[in-house]
Order: C-alpha cells, then sequence, then structure tokens
C-alpha cells in the first residue's frame, strides 16, 4: 500500500477545513486551514520536523484569527443588515413593555420585536421599525 505524504496530508487537511468553513462561516476554520496550507507549502521546501509543523501551524491559526477574524465578522455584518425594512410602521399585536421584548406580526409572519422606547406600547398602537438585528424588529413608538 502506497504511503501517503505528509505534505499532502497537510494540504488536505487545510482544504477539508476551509470546505468545512463555507458551511459554517464561523470564520475560525478558515485560518486553520490556510495555516495548513502554509505548513503544507513549508514542508516543499524542506520541513520534516513535525513538532515545528504543529507549531507553526498553531501560531499561524491563531495568529491569523487574531488579526482578521473581527474585521472579516464585521464588515460582512454591516452589509448584511437590512435597511429595507427600517422606518416601515407596523400595528403592535401584543403589549410590549418598555425595554422589553414581544411578539409581533410583520409581513404575515410572527417575529420577536423589542420595545426600544421608555413607553409601552400597546396591542393596536403604530409603531415604526428602528432596525433590524437578525430575526428581531427594534420598535419605537410612531
Amino acid at each position: 500500500m502506497p504511503e501517503i505524504s505528509p505534505t499532502i496530508i497537510w494540504a488536505c487537511v487545510g482544504i477539508a477545513l476551509i470546505v468545512i468553513e463555507v458551511f459554517t462561516t464561523t470564520f475560525f476554520l478558515l485560518f486553520f486551514g490556510v495555516a495548513a496550507l502554509i505548513v503544507s507549502v513549508i514542508k516543499v521546501f524542506g520541513l520534516a520536523d513535525l513538532p515545528t509543523e504543529l507549531i507553526i501551524f498553531a501560531i499561524a491559526g491563531l495568529a491569523g484569527t487574531l488579526i482578521f477574524r473581527k474585521k472579516i465578522v464585521r464588515s460582512l455584518a454591516s452589509k448584511t443588515e437590512l435597511e429595507i425594512d427600517k422606518d416601515q410602521v407596523i400595528t403592535v399585536t401584543a403589549d410590549i413593555p418598555a425595554g422589553e421584548t414581544g411578539s409581533v406580526m410583520y409581513r404575515g409572519s410572527p417575529w420577536k420585536a423589542f420595545n426600544d422606547s421608555p413607553v409601552d406600547l400597546k396591542k393596536g398602537d403604530d409603531a415604526v421599525i428602528k432596525k433590524v438585528e437578525g430575526i428581531r424588529l427594534i420598535l419605537v413608538p410612531k
């Protein structure tokens, strides 16, 4: 049975981690996948010491995560914020106390809604969508 080169193993691990990252979007596996590919490239130039390979892998993965992860997550988060619903007027379907979360119907679906004002929103009141945070509407009185 032919033996698989450690260089190929590092490359396969790197590619596998990057592919898994596509489905998880946590931006942790991405940097460790790139780190594994870096180790694979360094092995081509003669690195043959497993402890050194593991140290390079750990340092490159952690450095990439610490330096770039927040920047990437922040840049993607600002692009995914839904602006189309901002300033839309909705009718509150159940009482939502000030600073609390309740449920409203919006576009035919139930949504979680946070009352971001110092006054209670009563059933039947009109409210304005201040912003959307994930699957939660942030409301203020009209």
